[in-house]
Parts: C-alpha cells; structure tokens; sequence
C-alpha cells in the first residue's frame, strides 16, 4: 500500500507540473529557471526521497524500474526524432561545425578532468565505476539547454534559433547515442561477452530501426482514434526498451533509432506523431527529474565537489564561445534594434545551461543498479547543473544592465 501512495505521490507532482498554476509562476525569472531545467522538481524529490523525510524511498524507485524505463525509452525516442533526414540536410554547415567542436572539447576537457578527479575519489576507484562516471559526466555536458520561449518570429533571429535548437539537438543526439552504446558495451563486458559485445549494440540499433518500420504500419492502422494511435506508441517504444534491458543493452539504444527511423518514414502522419510524443514533454520532464533527485546522493568527498565544480567552470568559460562559430550578420538585424555583439552576448549565456537529457542520462545509470557510486554522479550532475543555472541568472542580469531592453532568454 505504502509503495502504491508514492507511485500516486510521483503522479500528482507530474500533474502539477502542467497546471496553471505552475505556469503563472513562470513570470518570475528564477522560478521559471527552476522550473525549466528541473530543478525545481529535483529538490522536491530530494526532500521527499532518502535523503529528505523519506516520503520516496529506494524501494519505490526499484519497483518503479518498468516504469522507467519505458519514460526513458520516451526520451530517447524524442531525441531520434530529430535525425530527419530533411531537416539535417537542410542545417547551414556552420552548425554542424558548431556541434562538432562541441563534442570534441566536451569529450577532451571533461573527459581528461572526471578521469583525473574519479581515482581521487574513494567512493569511485573501481574501474567500471570510473568508467560508466567519465562516460556519464561527458555525455551529461554535451550541448545545452534548448529553450527558446522568449524567441519571437524576427529573422534577426534565426541565427540564435539555429546556435541553440539545431547545434543544441545535433550534440543531444550525440549525447544520447554515446552514452548507450558505451553503456551496453561496458555491460557486455561486464557480463563476460567480449567479443559479442559491439553485436549487442549493432543488434540493439537494427531491432529498433525494425522496430521503426513496424510502427509505420501500426500508425496506418491506428487511423485517426488517438486512443489507438497512443496505444501503439506506447506499446512500441514499451517493446523496444524492455527487449533493449532483456538483450543486456542499454533502454534508450533501440528507441533512439526507433525514432530517427519513424521521423524518415512516417510521411503526412509525421506531424501527428509528434504532437503525440511532445505533449507528454513536461510531464515526463517533472517525474525524472523528481526521479533524479529522490535517487541521488550528494558528494561525498572533496574530488566530488570539485568535479562538479569543474563541469560548472567549463561550461561557463568554454560553452559561451561556441557562439563565435555562428555567422552574426549585421546586415540580418532589425535596424536600430540589434548589432552582432548583442545578439551573441543574448545567447551565449543560454549556452551554459545544462541539458534536461542530462538529468535522463543520470537516471539511466543510477536505476540499472541503484549502487552508491551511480548516484554519488547523479549528485554531481545535479550540483553542476544548478551551479550553471545560478550563474546564468547573475550573468543575464549583467546584460540585461548594459542594454535595459534586452529580452529574457528564459
């Protein structure tokens, strides 16, 4: 009974995350910061988990597991969505160099420093636990918060939209399939399967693009009844993570080529899809992210404050710069409305934001073996993260100084 309150207690936060209420405190800057990188919801499930009053405890989350894993297989599928092939096509090269340098700068700076700060980390010595963490911690800071709803249909613009939804979902896909391939091939190996273990990832890839053409189908059937059409992506995405846990395969592998399968061949009906799979958005947002904060465990060392403070000094020195990559044109600009050292000095500071899929990505490695190591790293995710939100907050503000009429970038 106890265990069926909490799951109803998870729910109703969920809830509350799409009401009106919520959203009229939207208003004010910092609650809507809290709120739109999860925060908010991850301080409620700190003080509701183990670590809090105990209202969440570790035994809920275990027996939550199927229910996880299908919200994580959810994510993933709305990240796969993104590889469109038109729409890839149709980016300007400077994003795809954007996201390249990205992920190469992530994977060297953060990947060097969590290698060096993990062996002085008692809690995280083993190999497999340093391992999976400098997996998890690169991921993790790959791109950037995409949020635009302060954006306004300018061309002015268009650059910014692109700087942070494109570059932003580029580095996110990136992310996401990194961290599951490396994930499962840690698994593998793990298990004893050495040299089977890129099959598991290559079979994972190929059941979910199956898997992908198999929905096309379903989708025609469905017809136009919602019910229908939520119930088959419900159950495919159910199917494609569970045989992905079943498999030794991480829950977002199969989903995640599920995804950029059906945004290829879903045809008329694309749009649909995706009004289905986005309007679960916010509410799958608030659950892992109170999920996250009942499961994670604050640092319990030196190294682990210091590492997430060097994620935090990373982003905030390295990640603004990434806007240099964008070709501001003057000559776009509204006239007397906006120069080039504007417009990058309003988006670079969004840059800093941590991604919600990092949130996800944590979760995914604390729910597929609750160990103390796994949620010690969700801990520092979360201390980077509103590290990062903190500072973008006292930076805009600084902006917003020099040049009264700037919008927020929230």
């Amino acid at each position: 009974m106890a265990t069926f309150l909490e799951i109803l207690l998870l729910a109703a936060l969920g809830a509350l995350a799409t009401s009106v209420q919520m959203q009229r405190l939207r208003r004010w800057r910092a609650v809507s910061a809290l709120m739109s990188g999860g925060w908010l919801w991850a301080l409620a499930g700190f003080l509701l988990g183990p670590s809090g009053v105990g209202a969440l405890t570790l035994q809920t989350m275990q027996a939550l597991a199927p229910l996880i894993v299908v919200g994580l297989g959810w994510i993933a599928l709305m990240v796969g969505m993104q590889a469109s092939a038109p729409m890839l096509r149709a980016l300007p090269r400077w994003c795809w160099r954007a996201a390249l340098v990205d992920v190469a700068l992530t994977s060297a700076i953060v990947g060097g420093g969590s290698w060096f700060a993990l062996r002085l980390w008692p809690s995280l010595q083993s190999r497999p636990a340093a391992l999976m963490g400098g997996t998890l911690l690169v991921c993790a800071s790959m791109g950037w918060s995409m949020e635009t709803r302060w954006a306004r249909a300018e061309a002015s613009q268009r650059t910014r939209l692109l700087l942070i939804r494109a570059v932003g979902g580029l580095a996110s896909m990136a992310a996401l399939g990194g961290f599951a391939s490396l994930y499962t091939l840690t698994a593998a190996k793990a298990a004893g399967v050495t040299v089977e273990s890129a099959m598991v990832v290559v079979l994972a890839a190929l059941g979910g693009c199956v898997g992908g053409w198999a929905t096309r189908g379903l989708l025609r059937l469905a017809g136009d009844s919602r019910a229908e059409f939520l119930a088959v992506l419900l159950g495919v995405v159910s199917l494609a993570a569970g045989l992905g846990v079943w498999a030794g395969a991480s829950p977002m592998l199969a989903p995640f080529a599920l995804g950029a399968v059906v945004a290829n061949l879903a045809g008329a009906r694309l749009r649909s899809f995706e009004r289905v799979v986005l309007e679960a958005e916010h509410v799958i947002a608030a659950v892992f992210a109170t999920v996250a904060g009942a499961l994670l465990l604050l640092p319990d060392a030196p190294a682990g404050w210091g590492l997430a403070g060097g994620v935090t000094v990373f982003r905030l020195l390295l990640k603004p710069r990434l806007a240099r990559c964008a070709p501001w044109d003057d000559r776009a600009s509204l006239p007397g409305r906006r120069d080039r050292r504007r417009e990058r000095a309003l988006s670079a500071p969004t840059l800093m934001r941590q991604s919600p899929l990092a949130l996800a990505l944590g979760v995914a490695l604390a729910a597929s073996e609750y160990s103390t190591a796994s949620r010690l790293l969700l801990g520092v995710l979360v201390v980077a993260g509103v590290l990062s939100e903190a500072a973008l907050l006292t930076l805009f503000r600084q902006v917003r100084a020099t040049s009264p009429e700037t919008e927020r970038p929230l």
